[in-house]
């Protein structure tokens, strides 16, 4: 199949309710992982993370900064 080509209407697909899968608990497995953290507990600590880089990075130059005036 190219790109841009459609499913021809007798070959889609659809989900009823008679296929046992609730679409809010699968969208809900996506978005949390087998131990339970979820999307925003990752992206909270990769943030928490990005704050030490950028004090650590200011600090690096601020030194370098320091040195290159004396």
């Amino acid at each position: 199949m190219q790109q841009g080509d459609t499913i021809p209407e007798d070959e889609e697909i659809e989900l009823s309710d008679d296929d046992g899968v609730d679409p809010f608990e699968y969208l809900g497995s996506l978005l949390q992982t087998e131990e339970g953290t979820s999307i925003a507990e990752v992206l909270s600590k990769v943030n928490a993370n990005i704050e030490n880089q950028n004090k650590i990075l200011i600090k690096l130059l601020s030194i370098l900064q320091a040195q290159k005036t004396a």
